[in-house]
Formats: structure tokens, C-alpha cells, sequence
């Protein structure tokens, strides 16, 4: 195995925090597979079983994270303390959301076999530069011109009233003109149901007004005032619909 497949296998698990064997033998080595049952015979990779059992689209029987020797050999080829990412082993395996997830990650990889993104920004990675009120996007594409488009896969639509509105308010907050401190340069909502593209669509539709809610001393929330959508960055959001 090529210390370059080897690395490149293992910095995407690094910077995700886990991943699937399919996938990463797709991302690595596409229409092979071997690669990563590889990297656990030598101890780089620790797989677990899915305890819901999967094997559907979407979700996997198993999900791997780095060993303790898997990491040391990733972060022997980092450069800067801000690429050091926190390995939780199993703990990082999002079992309750693990379809959404990988989805999301397997999107990710066949829009860079496809030429269309030159990379991906993970949960993990985005975490560290979280800012309140600024949606946390479930990942950021670098596309080939270098701007930053947010990826929000929704499977379920959000709640009409506060989470509809939140969600409104802080996707609107999360796209500047020039991209940075936790902001990009264009949302793409994807889903497999057009009714929730839909939906997204018109609740983003410029000049609209937003409830904003903030917490009271109760610790209730409460609405405190209104906001309208910039006519300026209606065109920077995006809808994508996907087959399950």
C-alpha cells in the first residue's frame, strides 16, 4: 500500500473524526476495495458494527475511527496547531444521526471524484470556528473559484414557528460578501423531498420577514424582534435535490 493512499485514507477519518470502509475505499481508491480492511489488519484503523445493523443506502454496517497509531501517523504530517483535531475514537460516531452523516460525507466525496469541489471542510474541522448566531453548516465545499458554499442536508423539515424561523435567521447570518470567521459565500440546501426544497425556497424568498427570538430570564424563549431577508443574497442560496 502506497504511504500516499495510506495518508490520504487516514487524514479524511482524521479530519471527520469516523467514516465507513466503503466509503473511504471509494474516496482513495475508487472501484477497488481492500484498502482500508488493510489499514485495520495494521492497526491504523479500528472498526466498529453499526448496532442498528444497516446494510440500507445510507448506512453502514460499520463505521471506523483512527487508532492511537492512526493519529500519530496523520498528525506527523500536519504543519500548523490549527490543524490538530481531538480524536474521540468511538465517541465521534454519530450512531443516532449516522445516515444523515454519511450521507453528508458521501456527498462530499462524489462532488470531488466529480471535479466539482476541490475539497471539504467537516463538522469536525468547522467546529472551531463556530460563532453564535452564524449556522453551522453540516459541511463546507471549497469550490474550484476558492468561495465557501455551506451544505445543509435536511431529511426532515424543521418545526414551523421558532426552530423554521432560527434556522431562517442563522442561514441568512452565515453569508458574507467576503467569506471568513465562520461565514460563506452561498448556502446549497439539499433534501431528497422537493416539498421541503420547497419550502426552504419560499421561506428564504428576499425581502420575507424572520422572527428573531432570544431567551428571557426564565430561560424561555421569546420573540424579540424581526428581520428581513437581504434582497442582495437571495441568489446565494441553492436547492439540490438527491435520490435515497
Amino acid at each position: 500500500m502506497g504511504a500516499e493512499k495510506r495518508a490520504k485514507a487516514l487524514s479524511w477519518v482524521y479530519r471527520w473524526g469516523w467514516s465507513s470502509p466503503t466509503l473511504v475505499d471509494d474516496y482513495v481508491s475508487p472501484g477497488r476495495r481492500g484498502l482500508v480492511k488493510g489499514l485495520v489488519d495494521q492497526g491504523y484503523l479500528a472498526s466498529y458494527p453499526n448496532p442498528a445493523g444497516g446494510g440500507d443506502r445510507g448506512n453502514p454496517r460499520q463505521a471506523i475511527c483512527l487508532t492511537e497509531k492512526g493519529q500519530s501517523f496523520v498528525e506527523g504530517y500536519l504543519e500548523t496547531r490549527d490543524e490538530l483535531l481531538p480524536q474521540r475514537r468511538e465517541d465521534d460516531i454519530p450512531w443516532r444521526q449516522l445516515r444523515h452523516d454519511y450521507l453528508v460525507q458521501q456527498a462530499s466525496v462524489d462532488a470531488i471524484k466529480a471535479g466539482k469541489i476541490k475539497d471539504a471542510l467537516s463538522p469536525k474541522q468547522l467546529s472551531q470556528q463556530s460563532r453564535a448566531g452564524i449556522k453551522q453548516p453540516d459541511a463546507i465545499w471549497i469550490l474550484v473559484s476558492g468561495q465557501r458554499a455551506a451544505i445543509e442536508l435536511e431529511l426532515t423539515r424543521k418545526k414551523p414557528g421558532l426552530e423554521e424561523n432560527q434556522t431562517v435567521a442563522a442561514l441568512v447570518n452565515s453569508i458574507s460578501t467576503e467569506a471568513g470567521d465562520g461565514k460563506v459565500d452561498m448556502v446549497i440546501i439539499v433534501s431528497h423531498s422537493k416539498a421541503i426544497l420547497d419550502t426552504y425556497e419560499h421561506l428564504l424568498q428576499p425581502n420575507r420577514t424572520v422572527r428573531l427570538y432570544t431567551r428571557d430570564a426564565q430561560r424561555k424563549w421569546v420573540e424579540s424582534g424581526k428581520m428581513n431577508i437581504p434582497t442582495s443574497i437571495s441568489e446565494k442560496f441553492m436547492y439540490h435535490k438527491i435520490d435515497l
